[in-house]
């Protein structure tokens, strides 16, 4: 609960250090080396990896669990004319309804490490 409130206070009040709006190089290189498929982005917050992934021909979700982040990613795929390859919704990846259906990549880049003890496991077993 500590954790849902720091996140959502951290959108509230401006970006988050950790959103910088740019797509790592290693997604890029992945992207250009495998055909478009299906693909998950955990913990997506404003959608810019979502948006990247969909540009490059793929159907792209992005789960998170702060509202505000997911109304940023909605609004960041309307501009850019994707939001029929693109779907945010909010949810927690911890919970089994985060994941609807199979996906070709699932891509977690600011969610796993946070997570200790049991939350390991089941995210985990979520994913598999």
């Amino acid at each position: 609960m500590i954790g849902k409130l720091f996140f959502t206070l951290t959108y509230w009040f401006g970006i988050p250090p950790w959103d910088t709006g740019v797509t790592p190089p290693e997604v890029y290189k992945f992207l250009e080396d495998n055909s478009p498929g299906k693909a998950l982005d955990l913990g997506c917050g404003t959608g810019t990896n979502v948006i990247t992934i969909a540009e490059h021909g793929w159907l792209a979700e992005g789960v998170d669990y702060v509202l505000r982040a997911v109304r940023t990613a909605k609004r960041k795929a309307r501009k850019s004319s994707l939001s029929d390859r693109v779907e945010f919704r909010v949810g927690d990846v911890l919970s089994p309804d985060a994941f609807k259906g199979d996906y070709d990549l699932i891509l977690d880049i600011g969610c796993f490490h946070s997570f200790s003890g049991e939350n390991i496991n089941l995210y985990i077993e979520n994913i598999s």
